[in-house]
This record gives structure tokens, C-alpha cells and sequence, in this order.
């Protein structure tokens, strides 16, 4: 019978054969025009320096997708957490060197549990405490599972499509949303239609998951709902009626860290 693997603790980073950010700037580049209409950026030596800015913005916040949550998001599920915290737990390592070690999601579902939380664990990392956090973890987390939990996404989409989401009220004033107003003509909004065009700036590999890439519809949708939660959130420091401060905020533009990390 043959011997099962056992599964590798020790994270490593997959990252994509080809640099992000150079392959959506230079799609970003070829769809110029569509962006200097979408956001009203006029003609001239002035309103090019504006759109060669906007491009580099738009590439920036578009390559965080990948370059911040594709290496967690490919890293370890809920199920693959509950399998390496047992195995970390095994190693009998409960060295700050060896925590470091672990995936991110696994880490920070142990950091988070640690005495004052992921800064005291990063800056402290005493042995005992590391391990009763360890064990608390794996008390959360329950008894592991055959694969992906149902109803999980790539963490990817969900920053792309606030993205997306944040990037059309910046364009339009309006908030996204799948309802069809009387001036618009056609069966889908405008959101849905900006979406449409705003996929379409990415290779199709950056968005698929297991080969297939998102309808519109659901990117739309994850939009619609990661921009009101992030909306409601950033309100609160500002208040109601504050919308340009709200847009600059940096939560308009990234998930909540915690989510990413491997909160709770």
C-alpha cells in the first residue's frame, strides 16, 4: 500500500509566469480611449498627462488583485487551514521562525489568537503562548473536511470586483447597481456594461478559476456587494453626503485585511 503524503507545511508563494502589472498596463494602454471617455479626460497636452496618470493608477489598483491576495487566496482554504494546523501542532515547533513559515491564512488564524494579536505575536512569539494559539485555532476551526467549503470564492474576484465597482462610481458619480434607470437603453445597466469592458482590460487566465472565467452578471453582483459593504464602513469615519472622501479612502479599493489574512 502506498505511503500517503504528507502534505507540505512550509508555504511558498506561486506567483504568475508572467509579471502582472507590465500586461494590464500595456492592455490599459491599448484601451486608452475608452478610458479618457468613461472619465471625461479631454484632449490635449494636459489631458494627457491626466489619462497616462489615470492608466497607471487604474494598472496599480488592478494588479493589487493579484500581487496582494492571489498567493493567499491559492495558499490554503478553511478545509487546508484545518489540515496545517494539526500538522503544525504535531512538528512540536512553536517557534516565532517556524509560524512565519506557514502559509498566511494558516498564520494569522494562529496570530490572531495569540495575546494582544498579530503585532505582539510578530514583535514577542513566545513558544508556550504560540502554542496555546495554535490549539485554540484548531479547537475554531473544527475537524477537517474534503475539499474547498461551498459557497468560497477566489479572494481575487472579490478585489476585482470592488475594483471595478469603485472604479465606476469614480468615473460616473453613480453608485453601482444591477437595476436598469429610464435613461439607459438595453437590457443590462450600466454597471453591468462598464463591468463588461472593465474585465476585458485583464488576460482572461488572471480571472478564471479551475478555467473558467466570471459572467458579468456575478461581477457585477460581488461589486454591487463588496462596494456597499466597504461604502457603509468608510462612511462612518466621514459621515453621509462625503462621497469624494469616501472614494479616496484606501478600504474602497481593497477587501478588509482581515479576510485575506485568514481572520477568526
Amino acid at each position: 500500500m502506498p505511503r500517503k503524503a504528507r502534505p507540505r507545511l512550509d508555504w511558498k508563494e506561486k506567483r504568475d509566469p508572467l509579471s502582472v502589472y507590465p500586461v494590464i498596463l500595456q492592455r490599459l494602454r491599448r484601451n486608452k480611449a475608452w478610458i479618457a471617455k468613461t472619465w471625461r479626460i479631454e484632449p490635449g497636452a494636459e489631458g494627457d498627462s491626466e489619462l497616462a496618470a489615470k492608466i497607471e493608477e487604474l494598472s496599480s489598483r488592478i494588479s493589487s488583485c493579484w500581487l496582494m491576495l492571489r498567493g493567499p487566496d491559492r495558499a490554503a482554504s478553511v478545509a487546508r487551514q484545518k489540515v496545517n494546523l494539526r500538522e503544525f501542532a504535531k512538528r512540536r515547533d512553536f517557534s516565532l521562525a517556524a509560524l512565519q513559515r506557514l502559509d498566511p491564512a494558516t498564520e494569522a488564524a494562529i496570530a490572531n489568537r495569540y495575546p494582544g494579536g498579530r503585532l505582539a505575536c510578530s514583535s514577542g512569539g513566545d513558544p508556550k503562548l504560540i502554542e496555546k494559539a495554535t490549539q485554540e485555532a484548531i479547537r475554531a476551526r473544527g475537524t477537517p473536511s474534503r475539499g474547498r467549503p461551498v459557497g468560497t470564492s477566489s479572494l481575487a474576484r472579490f478585489q476585482f470586483a470592488l475594483v471595478a465597482a469603485s472604479s465606476f462610481y469614480e468615473a460616473s458619480g453613480k453608485k453601482p447597481t444591477r437595476v436598469v434607470d429610464s435613461y439607459e437603453t438595453g437590457k443590462i445597466s450600466a454597471f453591468q456594461v462598464f463591468c463588461e469592458k472593465f474585465a476585458g482590460l485583464v488576460p482572461s487566465r488572471f480571472l478564471a478559476r479551475k478555467g473558467f472565467r466570471p459572467r458579468v452578471d456575478e461581477l457585477a453582483r460581488l461589486g454591487i456587494q463588496e462596494f456597499r459593504e466597504a461604502w457603509a464602513e468608510v462612511e462612518k469615519k466621514f459621515g453621509r453626503s462625503k462621497g469624494p472622501s469616501i472614494i479616496a479612502d484606501s478600504r474602497m479599493w481593497s477587501i478588509a485585511e482581515e479576510r485575506w489574512l485568514g481572520n477568526g
